[in-house]
């Protein structure tokens, strides 16, 4: 996210949409899971006094505006990085401090080599086959693309209120350009791995099509 502005205009409705997604007519709402947002910044948001200066990680929960120690629930929350100021402070350890660190000196080895967490060095080892691989490189762009076009479609599917019939279309879709990027990664598919496409849900799609660019074999993929 670059514009400031963006951050009070469209998250707090996206955070109020996922929680509300969650509800249907006549539902109970003791099952409902909580809804956090987590935004990593790449400019400082909160500089007006040096206590603001000085801090990089804020966490925002609903509290009533006199009493601060009154907290209506957990169910809506919304936890900011502010990553030059983070660099800068150095105030995060442990996971956070890993991700700072990537999302602002993945190039310097000597940086990242002190990276631990896992998730971490395996978001470093994606880029580095991508760096070296021109074939990923077009399999990650292939995937980006279509993440946008998805985006943009369900978009205006919203306003025309054809969101539900897009979205089975589009997850349709999908599948197919997902088993186009397996053929070019792995060769001729086996009978098991069209079965195992055409009963995933969107989500695990979405993360198939994530792992395709560092997974060794259809096995490791699929998790077989």
């Amino acid at each position: 996210m670059s514009q400031p502005s963006l951050l009070h205009v469209t998250v707090p409705p996206l955070l109020a949409r996922l929680l509300s997604q969650q509800l249907e007519a006549g539902e109970e709402y003791q099952a409902v899971a909580s809804a956090i947002g987590i935004h990593l910044l790449n400019f400082d948001l909160f500089i007006s006094s040096e206590a603001q200066r000085q801090q990089a990680l804020w966490r925002f929960e609903m509290r009533d505006a006199t009493q601060h120690d009154v907290l209506l629930g957990s169910e809506l929350q919304l936890t900011v990085i502010e990553l030059k100021k983070a660099d800068r402070l150095g105030q995060l350890q442990g996971a956070p401090g890993d991700w700072v660190r990537f999302f602002r000196h993945w190039q310097e080895d000597s940086i990242m080599a002190e990276v631990t967490h896992e998730p971490v060095k395996k978001a470093m080892g994606s880029i580095r086959q991508l760096s070296a691989d021109e074939e990923a490189q077009r399999l990650a762009e292939s995937l980006e693309r279509g993440r946008i076009n998805w985006n943009l479609s369900i978009g205006s599917a919203r306003r025309e209120g054809l969101e539900q019939g897009l979205e089975q279309g589009l997850e349709q879709g999908e599948r197919r350009v997902l088993q186009r990027l397996l053929v070019r990664r792995f060769g001729e598919l086996p009978v098991w791995v069209f079965k195992e496409l055409e009963h995933a849900s969107a989500e695990t799609l979405e993360t198939w099509a994530d792992d395709i660019l560092t997974a060794g074999s259809l096995e490791e993929l699929f998790g077989r």
